[in-house]
């Protein structure tokens, strides 16, 4: 699984806690982020849960975060605005507004003050992020997939091929790395790898599609790349950097997903360790984790 912006958290093996660490990533600006754009993050008003971080690399980059929306995870932009009821952890800004509430807004800075000293801040994927090889999508075979025919297997290994649909209900098991032009996902169907998959062209996912194990490089340039409500993702990376990616109402992210863009427009969901800097940890018997990456014995002796 590709991953953007990754540091390397502690857990305390000696109070009876192991350690498990996210896929390795590239490094900038210190850490590793759930949704990552290059111009503009908007995160719409509702009942929204981040466990994660999030970065708009540009110099005159903005993110609006909308009323009610809760991250507990660190924001850095050149601009953020917190709408009302907003509680973010960490913010990493020029400017501050709105009447939310960043809980540390001093101790990581300015976002152009990190930038000097940590160029990685401004690096974003602008070229296009798909090598289709010899692969000609625009003549390549079609692929349609049925529900009752579950479950459905593409050919294993590489594969190129035309527009790929995946009908409502139907479940498709990928292994390797495909090249489509387009992919149209039909409601409640899903995609499972672990597999890298390439789309030259339009990417729509219809509401409680699930995705499972996949890296997504879209070199879509019109229009934008589109989760329908109640999306799922575990463990996906969707990297879009020449286009908006809108995920609707209702979406779960967990399990280190990522989204990457040249815009991000998010109705209210949740982010269960999207993207997070801390590792996940699991604790020996006799241990109950506790904030994330501590374990305290479940009995405490006198």
């Amino acid at each position: 699984m590709k991953r953007f912006l990754f540091v390397l958290g502690l857990c305390l093996v000696g109070a009876g806690l192991y350690l498990t660490t996210p896929a390795q990533a590239t490094t900038a600006c210190g850490t590793e982020f759930a949704f990552y754009a290059k111009n503009r993050i908007a995160f719409e008003n509702g009942d929204t849960n981040i466990l994660g971080n999030v970065l708009v690399s540009s110099p005159t980059g903005l993110v609006k975060v909308g009323n009610q929306v809760q991250i507990d995870g660190r924001v850095t932009a050149h601009e953020i605005q917190l709408g009302t009821g907003v509680v973010v952890k960490e913010c990493k800004a020029d400017i501050i507004s709105g009447p939310g509430v960043c809980t540390d807004s001093t101790s990581f800075g300015t976002f152009s003050g990190a930038n000097p000293v940590d160029p990685t801040c401004l690096i974003y994927p602008e070229a296009d992020p798909v090598d289709f090889g010899t692969c000609d999508v625009n003549t390549a075979t079609d692929q349609t997939f049925f529900a009752a025919n579950n479950p459905n297997t593409l050919l294993v290994g590489t594969g190129c091929f035309g527009d790929l649909k995946v009908k409502d209900g139907a479940i498709l098991n990928l292994s390797g790395t495909y090249n489509f032009k387009t992919i149209r996902l039909g409601a409640e169907s899903k995609v499972n790898g672990p597999a890298t998959v390439n789309v030259k062209g339009s990417f729509t996912a219809e509401p409680r599609v699930e995705l499972t194990d996949l890296d997504i490089n879209s070199a879509q340039q019109v229009g934008e790349a589109i989760f329908g409500n109640s999306s799922i993702l575990s463990n996906v990376t969707f990297n879009a950097p020449d286009t908006r990616i809108h995920i609707r109402t209702g979406w779960l992210m967990k399990n280190g997903s990522e989204l990457v863009a040249d815009a991000l427009a998010i109705q209210p969901g949740d982010a269960e360790n999207g993207g997070g800097e801390n590792p996940v940890c699991t604790c020996e018997p006799g241990f109950t984790p506790e904030a994330v990456v501590f374990c305290i014995p479940d009995v405490v002796n006198p």
